[in-house]
């Protein structure tokens, strides 16, 4: 017998609503304990948008109003010294992917080489993206 409720947990860096304002530093501590709870995470976009193939989405590749996987997330060096956080989000669709920076194209990936075999790359358009 499963006990317990399902949870939600919504928050936007500014949220104006409620008076909270979030670092990047509490989202993103707060994203690794969820995903090391073994919870499936989701997130949404309500981004301007455009129709596209039948599809609202927008000039970054995201869809409007849709639930996106938030698969891991890492924490890198870059070839400069510099960190970088990054999230490794799946679209449930499987198509429509991100087009901005350490997008399947983008050319993040040909500055620090070593992490498209660290990370796994792959440049396709499974719906998957870092």
């Amino acid at each position: 017998m499963l006990q317990g409720t399902p949870g939600c947990w919504r928050f936007n860096q500014s949220d104006e609503h409620k008076g909270i304002l979030f670092s990047e530093n509490e989202i993103w501590d707060k994203i690794q304990r969820i995903l090391q709870s073994s919870c499936i995470s989701l997130s949404s976009s309500d981004f301007k948008f455009e129709l596209q193939d039948g599809n609202i989405t927008t000039d970054s590749g995201m869809v409007s109003y849709h639930g996106y996987a938030l698969l891991e997330t890492r924490q890198v060096k870059l070839h400069n010294g510099q960190s970088e956080k990054l999230f490794k989000i799946r679209n449930t669709w499987g198509s429509f992917e991100w087009k901005g920076d350490w997008s399947d194209k983008s050319k993040k990936w040909n500055e620090n080489p070593e992490l498209k075999v660290q990370l796994n790359l792959v440049d396709r358009d499974d719906g998957t993206f870092w």
